[in-house]
């Protein structure tokens, strides 16, 4: 699960830069691979956790929020 809750983390950072204003045109277009990517591996992994997961109350609500975070960049 900790790795569902750095992949989030790691979107929202990419997903702040982007909006800086501030990249290059080469650095954001790395920052949109690594957006793109950490998106992809908050769903694997959500995927992969959610079926068998026995979490904490702090563990369910840290998902959650996290969940609630990255719906809005599902790709389904």
């Amino acid at each position: 699960m900790p790795a569902c809750l750095v992949s989030a983390r790691m979107h929202w950072a990419m997903a702040e830069l982007l909006k800086s204003g501030k990249l290059g045109e080469e650095e954001a277009a790395q920052t949109t691979d690594h957006l793109d990517a950490n998106r992809r591996n908050f769903w694997s992994g959500y995927a992969t956790v959610m079926p068998h997961a026995r979490l904490s109350e702090t563990g369910r609500l840290l998902l959650a929020s996290a969940h609630d975070y990255m719906k809005a960049f599902s790709s389904d």
